[in-house]
């Protein structure tokens, strides 16, 4: 992959989560797995199932840190 087609897809993942938190969104599951080209072109932030709604939370986030141990979580309670 050229180096233009991969800041082709970092500007459009970005301008997608640019929208997600102008809405008080936090897609909290952001890796490659998650982000999807379509037979066009267009790039896709998939799976929102650990999004969160800032305006229900009073800013408050749960953050699930994984760490050597895929089965061991770490909960840290961050303000954004």
């Amino acid at each position: 992959m050229e180096e233009q087609h991969i800041a082709y897809i970092a500007r459009e993942m970005l301008k997608g989560l640019q929208h997600l938190h102008s809405v008080n969104m936090v897609h909290r599951d952001l890796k490659s797995a998650n982000i999807m080209m379509s037979i066009l072109g267009e790039i896709k932030l998939i799976d929102f199932g650990l999004c969160i709604d800032l305006k229900e939370t009073g800013g408050e986030v749960v953050s699930l840190l994984l760490r050597y141990n895929p089965l061991c979580y770490v909960i840290v309670l961050t303000s954004i």
